[in-house]
């Protein structure tokens, strides 16, 4: 097998495990963390969870000011950037462990749907909604909402993604 050929199989294999890499990332960081770490982060304006197997990095790095934040999450295999997330917008504090089970819902299941929660999700009348232009994990943008049990706006993020490297051989 030529150099060229192996180079597009390693992407191949690596485009494969990207979204699981990335799922397991987000359960370990942010999501789970306990109160005392999100007391250091409300007085720091910033969090960087970092997460590495193998060859395998990936860094979530978000900054939030009262209810407003905005964010990066990137994977880089062997030190190469392969793939990226930006979101931004704005959250009631009262919101935030509603919006965690969301996404959480999604990652455990091992589901993509644009990088956030699933479609729609309920509890105890909390109601998250998602709505991204596509499914795919290569491109991709879209935005979601939570409303709380009196059917106001508790907050939205919008996103957008997009894989790095090349899909064909040279």
């Amino acid at each position: 097998m030529a150099d060229a050929d192996l180079i597009y199989e390693l992407r191949l294999t690596i485009r494969r495990q990207a979204p699981e890499v990335f799922m397991n990332a987000m359960m370990l960081g942010y999501l789970v963390s306990d109160s005392e770490t999100e007391h250091k982060l409300a007085s720091s304006h910033s969090d960087n969870s970092v997460y590495t197997l193998n060859d395998w990095k990936v860094v979530d790095s978000f900054l939030h000011v009262d209810e407003a934040s905005a964010g990066m999450t990137h994977i880089a295999y062997g030190g190469i950037p392969i793939w990226a997330m930006q979101y931004r917008g704005k959250y009631a504090h009262k919101a935030i462990p509603f919006l965690k089970s969301a996404l959480l819902a999604n990652y455990r299941e091992g589901r993509w749907y644009g990088g956030r929660g699933p479609q729609l999700f309920q509890s105890e009348g909390w109601i998250y909604i998602n709505s991204p232009d596509s499914e795919s994990f290569e491109n991709f943008k879209g935005e979601e909402r939570i409303f709380d049990p009196e059917g106001n706006l508790a907050g939205w993020h919008s996103y957008n993604g997009i894989w790095m490297l090349k899909k064909k051989k040279k």
